[in-house]
């Protein structure tokens, strides 16, 4: 076997057969994403006569849509659902959900727009659900909800619902010191100190005290900045003095919230209290120590963290080198790349991450001719390896295409990686204005339509978005954002920003 996988003949009709199908794949992508434009050209005109309360327009450019041989997405009936309800036409919006529902069409009722629609019309009963009977299960579902979208508004709601669900437990029950567990959780991603001492006063008077798992579930959620790292040591410090043992998980909860605040001398010192408690730090504790080091930015420091490893008999896995990965591209791509095959080199199991880390550092460097020459024979490696691509993967691959003005290509790879990760992310729109801004003139409009889109899905732009726009569209840029009530005040650091340099 292994000669005849080297007789050339067979290998080159090996790469034959490879080009064919890749051709396949990217012309049958292109496709999909010809129908999808297609598709949200026609949801935009149904979203302007919706608006406008005109139900029968709405229903014709459907028709038009079904005409045309396309599939309507979720949008495009909801936008259906919502015009006959700002029309005030509630029979034929339950109509309309009726038949979708009939067709296994999805949870349209859910859809934002038909929500609110049905709400403003008056029909608040079509979209609420019956009530669940149990005032904890509500509870536990409001938190898993709003997990990662939290704030002030939202926290009343979930204290309210705290309460309710407290009053169906009996007191120093295990159900009872779970609940608090996650109101304390929550509170501790808002930084809430005050709220959290209050709390844990309230569970020592119920009979359910905090023990050191508790303390840990707090020191995990607390965000990354000075003021919750002296309240995470106080925190330890409660502990001792009500006579609790500290255990390790609680210990590289600490290590954990120093390395998301990029403390090394913290977590330094965090580590070698482990050794002082008489416990031995585990995986969890030197893949924290690590994620310090990273967030730091220190490579030697990692490097000597990964040995000490080794000499304390833990065997380093594939978050210790997705550390190391990333601190090493620091220092560049192929830095990133030979820590990639060191793993590899182990024996560890690679996965997305990883590559994608790599390619971010190779993306990172100033641009050469190399540059999406090293991101294209990754991304074929992360294949062969057979390695699922994500989102992230995708769109550093369509930068790749994109610095060489293959923008077609680029559109196809951004489509997917929107499709692969089921929601818009910030990196994809600037890799789409990236493209635009390096092969001008009839790519205007397609910049215009990719800022539009956007701002209408929430992100807000980055200090490189808005300047690929106005390279994109010189003379009409500021215009733009004046209509769409964009300025510099109102961008964000970070998100797209961070794949590519400026283009020179």
């Amino acid at each position: 076997m292994p000669c005849l996988l080297r007789n050339p003949f067979l290998l080159a009709a090996a790469g034959r057969r490879r080009v064919a199908m890749l051709a396949s794949r990217s012309e049958r992508l292109r496709r999909e994403r010809k129908a999808d434009e297609k598709v949200e050209r026609f949801n935009r005109m149904m979203d302007l006569c919706a608006s406008a309360e005109d139900l029968h327009g709405t229903e014709r450019i459907f028709q038009r849509l079904v005409r045309d041989k396309q599939e309507p997405n979720d949008l495009s009936l909801a936008l259906l659902v919502a015009a006959s309800a700002e029309a005030r036409e509630i029979v034929r919006a339950e109509m309309w959900l009726r038949r979708f529902m009939r067709a296994k069409l999805g949870e349209i009722r859910q859809h934002p727009r038909v929500t609110r629609s049905l709400i403003a019309a008056g029909a608040r009963s079509m979209v609420e659900e019956e009530e669940d009977s149990s005032a904890v299960r509500r509870f536990s579902s409001l938190v898993a909800t709003s997990k990662g979208d939290l704030d002030d508004t939202k926290l009343q709601k979930l204290e309210e619902s705290f309460a309710a669900a407290l009053k169906e437990c009996q007191p120093m029950s295990s159900v009872t010191k779970h609940l608090y567990e996650e109101l304390l959780q929550c509170l501790a991603g808002l930084g809430k100190k005050a709220q959290i001492q209050s709390r844990l006063q309230e569970m020592a008077k119920l009979g359910v005290p905090a023990n050191t798992l508790t303390y840990g579930i707090i020191v995990n959620a607390l965000r990354p900045t000075e003021q919750d790292l002296l309240f995470a040591s106080q925190l330890f410090q409660q502990v001792e003095e009500s006579g609790l043992m500290p255990s390790l998980p609680l210990f590289n909860a600490m290590l954990k919230v120093c390395a998301r605040a990029a403390d090394l001398d913290r977590a330094k010192s965090w580590f070698q209290k482990i050794y002082d408690a008489s416990l031995q730090p585990n995986i969890l504790s030197f893949n924290n120590l690590l994620g310090a080091c990273t967030m730091f930015g220190s490579v030697s420091e990692a490097r000597a963290v990964l040995e000490r490893m080794t000499k304390a008999q833990v065997s380093p896995d594939s978050f210790s080198y997705l550390w190391m990965i990333k601190v090493s591209g620091r220092r560049g791509g192929k830095a990133a790349e030979a820590c990639l095959e060191e793993a590899r080199h182990q024996e560890l199991k690679l996965d997305t991450g990883m590559y994608n880390a790599v390619f971010r550092a190779y993306l990172a460097e100033e641009e050469t001719p190399e540059t999406p020459k090293n991101v294209k024979r990754l991304f074929e490696q992360m294949e062969l390896d057979e390695i699922r691509a994500d989102g992230m993967s995708l769109s550093s691959l369509a930068y790749a295409y994109a610095m060489q003005n293959e923008v077609e290509r680029a559109e196809d790879l951004i489509f997917q990686a929107r499709r692969e990760s089921g929601r818009q992310r910030p990196e994809f729109f600037a890799c789409l204005l990236f493209a635009y801004a390096r092969k001008r003139g009839s790519r205007s409009r397609k910049a215009e339509r990719a800022f539009r889109d956007l701002v209408d899905s929430g992100l807000a732009p980055t200090p490189a978005m808005l300047r690929y726009l106005r390279m994109a569209m010189p003379t009409e840029a500021e215009q733009l954002m004046a209509e769409l009530g964009v300025s510099e005040k109102s961008v964000c650091v970070g998100g797209g920003e961070e794949l590519v340099k400026p283009i020179a």
